[in-house]
């Protein structure tokens, strides 16, 4: 009551710490990816084919919907979509490529340590 401080000015705190509404996509990024890992996960356990086709659908649907939604709401250019999709596409495919040369390694190391 005695004291208080005005509260700062928006604009003024983009100018001093360089804030921009354009991010590079970080939360598209992270969402991809936690929404890739969760289909990953998901994918052994659904054995039929119309599971994973249906799992696929849902997060395909999802991660475009994210994209759209960061474009419509002006948070990102299209650009940093396109791009933050390709870069975690690619980091995707090479870690799946990598985790299952390591599952394979694994299980070809559990078979050497049976005999």
């Amino acid at each position: 009551m005695f004291y208080s401080i005005g509260r700062p000015d928006l604009h003024h705190l983009i100018k001093v710490s360089g804030y921009s509404l354009q991010h590079e996509g970080e939360h598209t990024v992270s969402l991809i990816v936690v929404y890739a890992i969760l289909v990953i996960q998901l994918w052994g356990p659904s054995s039929r084919l119309w599971g994973r086709f249906l799992l696929v659908c849902i997060a395909f649907v999802i991660i475009l919907g994210i994209g759209i939604s960061r474009i419509y709401f002006r948070l990102n250019y299209p650009s940093n979509i396109i791009g933050s999709y390709f870069t975690m596409g690619c980091w995707l495919v090479a870690a799946i490529y990598f985790y299952g040369r390591w599952e394979k390694r694994q299980v070809k190391q559990k078979a050497i340590n049976k005999c």
